[in-house]
């Protein structure tokens, strides 16, 4: 068989394996399978040049199967876990061009760019494994397991001249073991990079119009956030403990009076609604009957307001706050547990807590996107109030999370199937450039870490 046709058939084989950028195939490690009784046919072409002196790539085209990164935990030695990039079946094809940079696909994912480094790294790599010594040879064994080694390649150099080889089972030659280890890892992290996620997404990460500044602040904020503890005091039937948590923000300097003002009757607000609790859970603990009064188990019970995950960036801040009650006896609507997450994004010069349609360059253009990505997930949902959501500000509207690479609608609770769950949806950025507004982004490259 021409090694043309043999590439050709084996793209198209692993390609389908990889339809819709999805994860890899598994299988049985590689350096577990003895080869036994395989019979294996030398088409090789003994005068096929082995020497090149320049290792300057045109073109490049490859597909392997590859056992995967493998950690061995030191209290389980005999149960690896599974390492980026997954064990599976791969192929790559890449092009330089003039200027020494270069583009490559792959079987997972759509075609990037590689800078002249990269490209730099893989004509090296392919140098100091010699993977010229390769060139000509063909061995393959029939009746292999998909696990086993094997490698198919098709290498032309600026010079014209063309590295071709193949081989399986126990043929693969040592160097090309080593060189394909390296070159997988220096090509799969180049999609990670370039916005490739393991669940087959592909969300680009350069530079483009993203919320906020990427540099969040933890030290130098404006405001500080205190918790405070009240318990109750009033006489008690049986002996329990009960409190209840909330917080109190108070300003570092008067740079920020309209964000104060907010954050006053934030504060006031759920003050208020955590005494209000207090006395609802002191009723609540002395309604327990008789028995339950005598449990040898610690009994307690509380509430909970409290500020969590404050995050300042640019002229944006962030923070949840996490709502909670329970009790030991699992009295009451909340039982031993009922806690909620409300996601609040402030414009600290306007004081504004930010609604979803603020995001957008109109309610409309926010709808027209937002709502039928909504419906299409979760047909439960009433269009309606689904639209109303959207244009008000948390707690009794939609919620707002957001990171480099993509920032996440929070519905409230009431709109949730059983209102513990909230419904909510990833919005990336690169799809949705158009609309997305420019009051509270800044063009840059998503920075984040993806593996």
């Amino acid at each position: 068989m021409k090694m043309k046709n043999v590439i050709a058939s084996s793209l198209a084989v692993i390609c389908g394996l990889f339809a819709g950028c999805g994860k890899p195939d598994g299988g049985k490690p590689a350096s577990s399978v003895k080869y036994a009784d395989v019979n294996y046919v030398d088409n090789s072409d003994t005068e096929a040049p082995k020497e090149f002196k320049d290792f300057s790539i045109s073109t490049f085209k490859v597909s392997f199967y590859d056992e995967g990164g493998k950690t061995y935990s030191s209290s389980m030695d005999d149960v690896p876990a599974p390492e980026l990039p997954y064990e599976g079946s791969y192929s790559y094809e890449v092009t330089v061009n003039d200027d020494k940079s270069g583009r490559v696909s792959s079987s997972f994912c759509k075609e990037i760019e590689l800078s002249k480094d990269q490209v730099k790294k893989l004509e090296t790599l392919a140098k100091e494994n010699d993977i010229g010594s390769l060139n000509g040879l063909d061995i393959r064994g029939e009746g292999l397991p998909k696990y086993a080694p094997t490698y198919i390649i098709e290498m032309t150099l600026k010079s014209g001249e063309v590295i071709k080889s193949t081989a399986n089972g126990n043929k693969v030659p040592e160097n090309w073991s080593k060189f394909q280890y390296d070159m997988h890892r220096l090509l799969f992290y180049a999609f990670m990079d370039a916005g490739y996620e393991t669940s087959g997404a592909f969300h680009s990460t350069e530079p483009m119009k993203r919320i906020g500044t990427g540099t969040l602040s933890f030290d130098n904020n404006p405001v500080s956030y205190e918790k405070i503890v009240e318990s109750n005091d009033k006489p008690k039937s049986y002996d329990y403990y009960l409190d209840v948590t909330y917080g109190e923000f108070k300003a570092k300097n008067d740079s920020y009076p309209k964000l104060m003002e907010t954050l006053n009757k934030f504060t006031e607000h759920y003050r208020d609604l955590a005494r209000k609790s207090l006395e609802e859970d002191y009723e609540v603990m002395e309604s327990a009957d008789s028995k339950q009064k005598k449990s040898k188990d610690r009994i307690f019970g509380y509430s909970l307001y409290a500020v969590d995950s404050l995050e300042f960036d640019g002229d944006l801040m962030q923070f949840k706050l996490a709502e909670g009650h329970m009790n030991t006896l699992g009295l009451g609507y909340c039982g031993y547990g009922l806690y909620k997450n409300y996601e609040f994004l402030i414009d600290i010069k306007s004081g504004e807590i930010l609604t979803a349609a603020d995001l957008f360059t109109s309610p409309e253009a926010m709808e027209e996107y937002v709502i039928p990505r909504f419906m299409d997930r979760r047909t439960d949902l009433d269009k309606t109030k689904l639209s109303e959501a959207l244009k008000t500000p948390v707690p009794k509207g939609a919620g707002i999370t957001y990171c480099d690479r993509y920032f996440t609608i929070w519905l409230p609770y009431d709109l949730s199937a059983d209102g513990t769950i909230p419904y909510s949806l990833d919005i990336y950025y690169d799809e949705v450039q158009d609309i997305i507004s420019d009051k509270y982004t800044e063009v840059r490259k998503d920075n984040s870490v993806t593996y």
